[in-house]
């Protein structure tokens, strides 16, 4: 246990897991007011600025800490507030940046400042990856009620599943489900609409979804944070032709490595699987809306006693079998499907333990599942989540494996 003694106009940083307690003064956090009396937990691999607005005393348990010179944030982040808040509303605002460009600080600095003016505050989280509002995979949408931390206080209010931990390979359902949320947000009269973006930017593929994001969502303004401004110059040269582009140099952030945002992503999965089970939902009353599987037209095969099941989609087959295609098996399925072009074979491992996306009969995100099992003579399939049977309505299959006992990420699933 650690006790600091901060002066007026200083500022500690506080890396996790710890947990702080403000013993006396007042201070503030990410544009968030704090003073005596509150705690603070701070998460496995994030850090928190106290920038104290009085003398303050604060008690640290666990974790590292250290000194931060001046103001926590650039100066030019309170122009880009007062900016955003003389804009006639709604605003939408979109924020983009490299990995570790300190995007979510933003975001959670911008959206503290707005609501101590008096704002109805949403934040759109489309970083899937590194998901803040929503569980992992999913857009999530938020609404402030308080003045917050860290991005994963702001209580959710839908989601869009993605089902991947990556908008590669799904360009349509991401631009699909950040339009959904920001209507969404808008449809709760939010004053302002933030949209937090995925760190994919050194690409020409990473670049091609934000030029298209920002099509899709026609955001008021564009925020560019970006230490090395050649590497957005096309971005912003695009986006310049479609609304205001303001450009903001990094604030601070604790850089995170390719095991720290898995084991992140692991605890975000443990946090909305809590009191998960077991269950089985009829697909006579549950439908697939979308995914990697069980979206087609389900057929069988009957040899003898045994039976084979497959589904055409398209010009596509997915066979569910446990050995390989035969000859004898595939000219049947040509025979009656003569539009079909290709076939992949899946057995049980292959389909077991895919993420999957639940929602109620109104289309409402419910929460998240994995796939245990398929039977396709009962018509069935069996669950492991949380999310009390009586609502689930749809699902949609994603394509990252998830461990139903460790919860973490296991694979993913190859067609």
């Amino acid at each position: 246990m650690l006790r600091i003694r901060l002066e007026e106009d200083e500022c500690v940083n506080i890396e996790g897991c710890a947990e702080v307690r403000i013993l006396d003064g007042r201070g503030e956090i990410f544009g968030a007011p704090v003073e005596r009396g509150k705690s603070i937990r701070v998460p496995y691999a994030k850090a928190i600025p106290y920038y104290a607005l009085s003398t303050s005393e604060l008690e640290i348990e666990g974790g590292r800490i250290s000194s931060i010179p001046g103001y926590y944030v650039p100066r030019q982040w309170e122009v880009a507030v007062g900016e955003i808040a003389t804009r006639r509303k709604p605003v939408k605002i979109m924020i983009v940046g490299d990995i570790d460009s300190g995007k979510s600080t933003l975001t959670t600095y911008i959206a503290n400042k707005l609501f101590s003016m008096g704002f109805k505050v949403a934040v759109v989280d489309s970083d899937v990856g590194q998901s803040n509002i929503g569980p992992p995979c999913t857009i999530g949408l938020g609404i402030m009620r308080n003045h917050i931390i860290s991005l994963e206080e702001i209580p959710l209010i839908d989601a869009y599943f993605l089902g991947s931990n990556t908008p590669a390979g799904l360009f349509h359902k991401m631009i699909t489900g950040v339009v959904m949320m920001m209507r969404e947000a808008l449809r709760h009269n939010a004053d302002v609409v933030l949209v937090d973006t995925t760190g994919w930017i050194k690409d020409e593929q990473g670049m091609i979804l934000k030029i298209n994001k920002a099509k899709a969502i026609e955001p008021d303004l564009v925020i560019v944070l970006e230490e090395e401004y050649s590497m957005l110059a096309h971005f912003v040269k695009v986006v310049s032709e479609i609304t205001d582009v303001l450009r903001l140099p990094r604030g601070f952030v604790r850089p995170r490595n390719r095991n720290e945002r898995k084991k992140i992503r692991q605890n975000a999965y443990r946090r909305y699987m809590r009191g998960g089970k077991k269950i089985s939902v009829s697909l006579k009353s549950v439908k697939i809306l979308e995914g990697s599987i069980l979206t087609g037209i389900i057929h069988v095969i009957k040899q003898g006693k045994f039976k084979i099941y497959y589904e055409v989609s398209g010009n596509s087959v997915r066979v569910y079998a446990a050995n390989r295609l035969n000859k004898e098996i595939w000219n049947m399925i040509k025979g009656k499907h003569s539009n079909v072009l290709n076939a992949n074979v899946l057995n049980k491992e292959n389909i077991r333990n895919l993420l999957i996306g639940i929602y109620n009969g109104d289309k409402r995100f419910m929460g998240i599942g994995i796939l245990q099992d398929v039977d396709f003579d009962d018509k069935k399939i069996e669950i492991y989540t949380p999310v009390d049977p009586r609502y689930i309505k749809y699902l949609e299959v994603g394509r990252i494996k998830i461990s139903p006992v460790t919860l973490t990420e296991i694979g993913r699933c190859i067609l």
